[in-house]
């Protein structure tokens, strides 16, 4: 039996390291034949982290292949590719290489036996995936001239292009006779008062710095400085927090994190579409090292740790940021999840990532404070444009202070 055929997009292959002859055998054939494989020996270059690069593959794959034996059904990693893909509903497509225990959670699910012959194993893989023949080339009809198709419009005379030019150059403003009037006559009156309004508006835009302008006399400066309210540092936000967000770490369960991003209406590629997200009102502070958020109260790194780390190691690039005082502050800490999902924007801005262009693009997944389990803790992936806790232990860290 046969598993029902898809139309299948770029397809990811899972196998044990001990099986690596096969599936590069195989990725070669089903690629000859036109399908859109991914591997990580053929598709991860040099210097590039292949945890991160696995994680990408595997979130942006439509089908997922995962090559079958008793070496792969005892690999960890193997395994948790296979329960990500099922999670995430991906088109699953066992193989099956060697004769093995089959997984429980592929129990019903139709493999391609290549245990026997494998061109017939290969044949039926082909047939699962429904690879597209190439179309041949189709000649562009000739195109009909809209002319001869509709008419060729009537196009002016001369003497009416002659004509239309003159009552043109007739009725343009500049050729009206010009009647200055009392305008004219008291100009310069006039444009010390606009001059004044836009002094006056310009002060108030800019809150001078938010004292009581007074045209009738008075040292400005020192009316302003007096009641300028006290401030740390270069925080000159006066903006009230619309957004109080949790930021005491906590154990959430999948429920828990998509029950807060439906309440707080964040935008989560994965678990809530259609949030809009949040209206964020940032600014630069501390000579770009820091983004102020004006809508949430809280302070960002603007960019973060150049290095990808374990959880640990994050904690310790914390404990560091405080001692150094980073940017003047000692109370750096991790964000909760819906903090750092705060950041997340309903659509790519910042080249390929669902985040603000104020920021630095490198930390594309960063660590929370928040655990999902013993060993796994809740990221936020901007490059997905979702939250996610995974087995996979090495990403950036972008902390936050409130």
């Amino acid at each position: 039996m046969q598993t029902k055929g898809t139309n299948i997009g770029m397809t990811f292959i899972s196998y044990a390291r001990a099986d690596q002859d096969f599936a590069l055998r195989l990725a070669h054939d089903l690629r000859a034949a036109g399908a859109d494989i991914w591997l990580d020996q053929l598709d991860i270059a040099s210097g590039q982290r292949w945890d991160h690069e696995v994680y990408r593959a595997l979130g942006a794959c439509e089908s997922f292949i995962v090559v079958l034996s008793p070496t792969s059904v005892a690999s960890e990693n193997v395994l948790d590719e296979l329960a990500f893909a099922l999670d995430k509903k991906k088109t699953v497509l066992p193989v099956l290489y060697q004769s093995c225990d089959m997984p429980f959670r592929l129990i019903r699910i139709q493999y391609s036996d290549f245990t026997g012959e494998y061109a017939r194993g290969m044949k039926n893989l082909l047939s699962v995936l429904k690879i597209p023949a190439p179309k041949p080339p189709t000649a562009a009809p000739q195109a009909q001239s809209t002319t001869a198709k509709a008419g060729k419009k009537a196009q002016p005379s001369d003497e009416q292009t002659s004509r239309l030019v003159q009552d043109s150059q007739a009725n343009h403003p500049l050729k009206a006779k010009r009647n200055p009037g009392w305008l004219w006559q008291y100009k310069g009156t006039v444009l010390t008062v606009l001059a004044l309004a836009i002094v006056c508006t310009i002060l108030a835009l800019n809150d001078w710095p938010k004292g009581k302008i007074s045209l009738g006399g008075g040292d400005l400066s020192q009316q302003a400085e007096a009641e300028r309210p006290a401030q740390k540092n270069d925080e000159t936000h006066y903006r009230p927090v619309v957004l109080t967000l949790r930021t005491k770490p906590a154990t959430l369960s999948a429920d828990q994190v998509k029950a807060m991003l439906i309440e707080k209406d964040f935008y989560d590629l994965q678990r809530n579409k259609s949030g809009k997200g949040v209206t964020n009102v940032y600014e630069i502070q501390a000579n770009g090292q820091v983004v102020y958020d004006g809508t949430t109260g809280l302070y960002w790194q603007q960019s973060g740790s150049l290095d990808y780390m374990a959880f640990k190691d994050a904690q310790a690039y914390i404990t560091k940021l405080n001692d150094d005082k980073f940017a003047g502050y000692d109370d750096w800490r991790l964000p909760t999840v819906e903090e750092a999902m705060s950041l997340m924007e309903p659509e790519r801005k910042n080249g390929n990532l669902f985040i603000e262009p104020i920021f630095d693009n490198k930390q594309y997944w960063i660590w929370t404070s928040d655990k999902a389990a013993a060993r796994r803790v809740w990221l936020v992936l901007f490059d997905f444009g979702h939250c996610y806790n995974p087995a996979y232990d090495d990403f950036s860290v972008r902390a936050v202070r409130s």
